[in-house]
């Protein structure tokens, strides 16, 4: 480990950005993480009816990343029954972002964890 933190921070950058999931710049000062089970879709995955108006509102203030566990496919479906012209939901990540012990890795979103305010139904899917 380098002693100049200027060589300490640049690596970090470096490895932050590498292993991010989302690689482009946020355009909203704060991000929510949301799953679809049980928070935009309930249990029979119809959509709850007032997540697209959930999403009209949140989407003012914070940039919206859908993180759930199905496939990209299935997960895109679903999103696009509730927002149809991809206005809200900015990010979808999927089954294959999910670490092999099955739980959502936070620091790998690409977002400052300083900026991230992470929705979910089952408290031990998430890892920071």
């Amino acid at each position: 480990m380098s002693d100049n933190p200027s060589d300490t921070d640049c690596s970090l950058y470096k490895q932050f950005v590498c292993d991010s999931f989302i690689k482009t710049p946020s355009t909203h000062n704060l991000s929510l993480v949301l799953s679809l089970d049980n928070i935009l879709f309930r249990a029979d995955l119809e959509p709850n009816p007032d997540a697209t108006t959930f999403l009209e509102q949140v989407s003012r203030k914070y940039e919206i990343i859908i993180f759930n566990k199905q496939s990209r496919e299935d997960t895109r479906k679903l999103c696009e029954e509730i927002d149809p012209h991809s206005e809200h939901i900015k990010h979808i990540l999927s089954e294959e972002h999910y670490e092999r012990s099955g739980k959502r890795d936070l620091r790998k979103v690409g977002r400052p964890l300083t900026n991230l305010v992470a929705v979910e139904t089952n408290v031990w899917s998430t890892c920071v």
